[in-house]
Order: structure tokens, then C-alpha cells, then sequence
């Protein structure tokens, strides 16, 4: 088995709708089909029968399987960082053989968790989010080097297949070009728009940071004065739909909320392993932007 595990952000929505489902001669099972792994892996060793988890992964078909699930890096919020190296084992017992990890520059890639943050229910404000929320992603599971060397280490480096998001936008052919290679299968374009998920204005996501104070929502699930149908998602939907493509986008700029300073700083956290990561695979990271 064949298994995608991340991170979040990375352009996990283009593998997981316009490549991984057109591979011929693969057997692809994403994670909204069966989440039987992710379920598993965010559970104790007390909650999981990993036997019962196995039986299910074999009733997914015949081999080469290839699963999808970017949760199996840990939960983008609300997580400890516990477990990670955990669920590297537990995928080689369940069977996996090679792993895929996908990777971004890790500025854009804070930036991104914000939007997300947002579009899922939250009204902090972006320093409010990254310095005082307990709930925010540490930065430092943004420090792709020390998982990557981890799976590594356990499966060997010809079983483990790194792509940096910037090359899904840059160069697609050389991303199906890998993955075929991969994986052992075939790409064969879909007739169906490809999709993807855009990332609304900054003027939109202050929209939606405003009216998420009187939506409901999984970081804002009070009933009390907001009708629970009244929901987050559906603000967003008509923000996506009709304000920020006609609107919003319009009169303004889809610029970072990560300041200049923010960006100085959180780049020493990640220099080190970004120099070590491009010597691991030449995946020329300098070139790419990240930190380095």
C-alpha cells in the first residue's frame, strides 16, 4: 500500500480529486470513502483494535492500494504533535510500503492556516491566532525535515516520494511524471474540470471573520443568540460565490498577514531543515522561496 500523508495546505485537493483517481492500474481509496486510518492513528492504543483497522484496510481491494488522508501528519488545529511518529508505525504494520509527502514554503503555508482558520469559524485577529491560541498549529510541525527523515529512516529513502506544493502550479507534468512512477500507475486526464480550492481576498476573509461572531461553528458552536442552521459554511459559500469574485476581490489585494518581521522569524525555524531536506532529495527549495 501506497499512502499520501500530507501535510495540510500542500495541494492535498489536486491530488486527491484530479490526480490520484486517474491512475490506472491503482487501486486509489481516499480518505472521505473510509477514514478507518485517520480515526485510528488520532485514538490511544486503549480506544483502537488495530486488528479490526487492518481487516478493514484489506476489504478496500486488490493491490497496489494508494490512500489519501493529509490528517495522518496530525490535525491542522487542536494538536498536540503527539502521535506522528506513531502513525509511521502503525501504517508499515497496516501493510504501507511507500509513503508520499507533500510540502509548501512554510510562510505562505502559515499564511494559508489563517485563511483556513477563518474560513472554518475563527475571529481572531492573525496574531491573536498564532501567539495566544492554544489551539493554533505549533510552528514547528512546519519543520518538514524531521518527520520526512523519520519515514525515511523506517522505509528508506527510494520509498518515500517528497513534492513541494510550488511544483503542482509551477510544472504539473513533472508531478504526474513522479507520481506515476511512483506508484506504478497511469495518468489518464479527467474530462472533469479540474478543481481546487481558492483562497478568498483579504477584504473576504475580514468579511467572514466578522460575520463568523454571529454564525455557528466548530471553534464557535454557541447556540445562544445564533440559530444553529445559521452556519459558517454557508457564509463562506456566498462569500466564495457572488462577494469576493465580484466584490470583494476587486477592490482588494490577496496579500499575507504574515508582516515582514513575522516572516524573519519564523524562517529561523526552518532554515536547517530546509538546507538539510534539499540535500536529502535536491528538491531545490532555495529556488522555490522557502526559508533557507
Amino acid at each position: 500500500m501506497i499512502v499520501h500523508i500530507g501535510y495540510h495546505k500542500t495541494g492535498t485537493t489536486y491530488l486527491q480529486t484530479q490526480l490520484f483517481p486517474n491512475l490506472k492500474g491503482v487501486n486509489y481509496v481516499d480518505v472521505m470513502e473510509d477514514d478507518c486510518i485517520v480515526v485510528a492513528s488520532e485514538s490511544s492504543h486503549l480506544e483502537v483494535d488495530w486488528s479490526e483497522v487492518a481487516e478493514r484496510v484489506k476489504s478496500w481491494g486488490e493491490e497496489p492500494l494508494l490512500h489519501s488522508a493529509e490528517q495522518l501528519t496530525g490535525p491542522l488545529f487542536y494538536h498536540t504533535g503527539l502521535g506522528k511518529t506513531d502513525t509511521a508505525h502503525r501504517l508499515q504494520e497496516l501493510g504501507a510500503t511507500k509513503i508520499i509527502i507533500t510540502i509548501r514554503d512554510q510562510i505562505k503555508l502559515i499564511d494559508s492556516c489563517y485563511r483556513q482558520y477563518i474560513q472554518e469559524g475563527g475571529t481572531l485577529r492573525f496574531k491573536t491566532f498564532w501567539h495566544e491560541w492554544k489551539f493554533a498549529p505549533n510552528p514547528l510541525h512546519f519543520d518538514f525535515y524531521r518527520l520526512i527523515e523519520y519515514y525515511v529512516d523506517l522505509y528508506g529513502k527510494e520509498n518515500v516520494l517528497v513534492i513541494p506544493n510550488e511544483w503542482i502550479r509551477q510544472d504539473e507534468a513533472r508531478v504526474i511524471d513522479l507520481v506515476e512512477r511512483f506508484t506504478g500507475g497511469k495518468y489518464t486526464p479527467s474530462k472533469t474540470p479540474a478543481r481546487s480550492n481558492q483562497s478568498l481576498s483579504n477584504l473576504g476573509i475580514a468579511f467572514l471573520r466578522f460575520t463568523n461572531k454571529f454564525t455557528f461553528s466548530a471553534h464557535a458552536p454557541s447556540t445562544l443568540f445564533v440559530p444553529k442552521r445559521l452556519t459558517t459554511w454557508k457564509m463562506r459559500s456566498l462569500s466564495e460565490k457572488f462577494l469576493d469574485p465580484y466584490i470583494f476581490s476587486v477592490i482588494s489585494k490577496h496579500k499575507s498577514y504574515v508582516s515582514e518581521e513575522e516572516a524573519k522569524e519564523y524562517s529561523e525555524l526552518y532554515r536547517s531543515g530546509n538546507h538539510a531536506l534539499n540535500e536529502l532529495y535536491n528538491l531545490e527549495l532555495d529556488k522555490l522561496g522557502y526559508p533557507y
